[in-house]
Formats: C-alpha cells, sequence, structure tokens
C-alpha cells in the first residue's frame, strides 16, 4: 500500500501550525516568524482535529478548506464570463502572489493549458499586454512591470479570491491561546 504523502506546514512560534500554502497570503515581514518546516501524516492531522483542544488548528484548517473552495468556484465562473485577457492579468497576479517575485518562469504553452486556450491565444495576448508596458516577455519568463494597472486589467474575481486568502492569516490568531 502506497504511503499517504505528508502535507507541508510550518511551526509558528505560538506552536500553531499553518499549512505552505496559506503562507502565500503572508506578507514578506511576516516570514521571521516562521520557523522550520514541521511534517504531519494525515493520521497525525486526522487526531489533532479531533483532540479536545484542537480548536485553533481546526479553525486554520477550516478557514483554509474555505478558501480553495471559493477559488474553485470562483475560476470556474470566471472562465465561464470573462475574456481571456481578464482571466490572463488575474493569473499572472495570483502566480506572482505566490512566488513574491515580479518575474514569474511560465512557459506560454503552460499558461494556455491552465486558462483552457490555445497557445496561440496566450501569445496574443502576452503580446498585447506587453504592448501597454504592463508585462515584459522572454522565453519561459514574464515579467510584471506594472503590478497596478494589470490589476485594473484583470476581472473582478482576482480581488474576490484574493480578499478570503489574506484575512487566513489574521483570522486564525485571535483564536489561539
Amino acid at each position: 500500500m502506497p504511503r499517504a504523502r505528508a502535507p507541508s506546514l510550518r511551526r509558528l512560534p505560538d506552536g500553531s501550525l499553518l499549512h505552505n500554502r496559506l503562507l502565500a497570503a503572508l506578507p514578506r515581514a511576516e516570514y521571521d516568524r516562521i520557523l522550520p518546516y514541521v511534517r504531519m501524516t494525515t493520521v497525525t492531522i486526522g487526531r489533532t482535529l479531533h483532540a479536545h483542544r484542537a480548536r485553533p488548528f481546526r479553525n486554520v484548517v477550516n478557514l483554509y478548506a474555505q478558501a480553495n473552495l471559493l477559488q474553485i468556484m470562483q475560476c470556474t465562473a470566471c472562465n465561464a464570463l470573462h475574456n481571456v485577457t481578464q482571466r490572463t492579468c488575474r493569473w499572472l497576479l495570483q502566480t506572482q502572489d505566490r512566488v513574491e517575485n515580479d518575474t514569474l518562469a511560465l512557459k506560454q504553452e503552460f499558461l494556455a493549458v491552465m486558462l483552457g486556450v490555445q497557445r496561440p491565444t496566450v501569445t496574443v495576448v502576452l503580446r498585447a499586454l506587453q504592448q501597454e508596458k504592463l508585462i515584459s516577455l522572454r522565453y519561459g519568463r514574464i515579467h510584471v512591470v506594472q503590478r497596478k494597472r494589470l490589476e485594473a486589467a484583470a476581472c473582478e474575481c482576482y480581488g474576490v479570491i484574493r480578499a478570503p486568502e489574506s484575512g487566513l492569516i489574521s483570522r486564525p490568531r485571535r483564536c489561539l491561546p
């Protein structure tokens, strides 16, 4: 039987655990508070969730699940309602939020798969964004030049998706002992 893969968690100085995907919403200054990675198996997570004093951990897991579900639903609606340019801007912004770097290591073929369009469509959209000086392109790299203007070009879905993620870090702290 294959062994269950343990998700990456980080232990905060107050003893609480935080999944790495939640850390995408942390401001850079907050990283000073973060201790090295801690690994938990799914069995340990299950036991922790059902423990008598696991409320803070359970709250973080519930908020994380809610944010993921919201993102899935919002992206599904976005794919159906918004044009490729708006979706591309949203996707670039979300990726930049995750990697915390203005330069994204993305090939156009990969971006086409993520957006559900043909690669030539992505080329046309990225070139238009480059002509507007929102991004610059090099093979396998997309550099975000003007983030504020890119946000303005994205659909409102970016703000809807980003709002709960930014609250994931501050809201659980209030429930910690």
